[in-house]
């Protein structure tokens, strides 16, 4: 017996519904066609926004190297603001590739929430791999934008910006 199967999912945002086709397959006849939609509310979790109303004083973020501190009130902003600068950038829920070449840093937090926020996608590249593996991840992934750090050398081509930067990006 030859069995297939498949399933499709479609959203329609106007009426808040989700619809699911599945077909199962046996030989040349189909034997299960169902249909059927729910009702169910779209949200996106989003922990900093969720503490910055809750304890907006709240110690949320640290950065051990150059010893900065963020409230969750000022991570929370920091993110809205780069997530802003995203979106005029890339378009709102555009799935545009956003990637780091950088060691660990803050900014590189505040760059994957913010990215989210935006509806873009977070690549973080491994800066311990060789420029030329770099690349080849990079033609791969078709970043918009790669932040890197001053000594990492970003691929080309594309949009390069000095992680260093991302919290002023948005600034007036």
């Amino acid at each position: 017996i030859c069995m297939r199967g498949s399933a499709r999912r479609t959203w329609d945002s106007a009426r808040n519904i989700s619809t699911i086709d599945i077909a199962m397959e046996v030989g040349y006849v189909i034997a299960l066609r169902h249909v059927f939609a729910w009702r169910a509310p779209m949200f996106r979790v989003d922990p900093v926004a969720n503490h910055a109303a809750a304890n907006p004083a709240g110690q949320a973020l640290v950065d051990l190297e150059t010893g900065r501190r963020w409230t969750y009130a000022q991570l929370h902003e920091a993110i809205d603001r780069l997530a802003a600068w995203l979106v005029a950038e890339l378009g709102e829920g555009s799935g545009a590739r956003v990637a780091t070449l950088s060691k660990n840093c803050a900014e590189m937090l505040v760059l994957q929430l913010a990215a989210a926020r935006a509806g873009a996608i977070f690549v973080p590249f491994n800066w311990r791999l060789a420029p030329a593996e770099v690349a080849t991840l990079a033609a791969d992934a078709e970043p918009a934008i790669v932040f890197h750090d001053a000594d990492l050398p970003p691929p080309s081509p594309g949009r390069a910006l000095p992680i260093a930067s991302a919290l002023e990006l948005g600034r007036q």
